[in-house]
């Protein structure tokens, strides 16, 4: 899994389950959480799981606890199926 973080913008890619993302985003999150406005880059994204997905749901949720406003982008198909079977789909909105 790889991610970038450049102002504002979060990019991830590759393969992701929870260890993966986890340790990498939780590398980036005291960056992140100083921004007003955060992009959330999904069209990398080969393959993730349920706890990854799960991860997305705390980032978000971390985010809107600090008032940053979350936008997730170009979401694969498999990860929005993969939400909507969670009753999570709402939660990854579209560009």
């Amino acid at each position: 899994m790889e991610l970038s973080y450049s102002k504002e913008r979060l990019c991830i890619s590759g393969k992701c389950s929870n260890a993966q993302i986890t340790s990498n985003i939780t590398s980036q999150l005291p960056q992140i959480l100083n921004e007003k406005n955060l992009q959330v880059d999904l069209s990398g994204i080969e393959l993730i799981d349920s706890a990854g997905l799960a991860v997305l749901i705390n980032l978000l949720r971390d985010c809107k606890q600090r008032n940053i406003t979350v936008r997730f982008e170009r979401v694969p198909d498999k990860l929005r199926h993969l939400a909507a079977l969670s009753n999570a789909d709402a939660l990854l909105n579209s560009e």
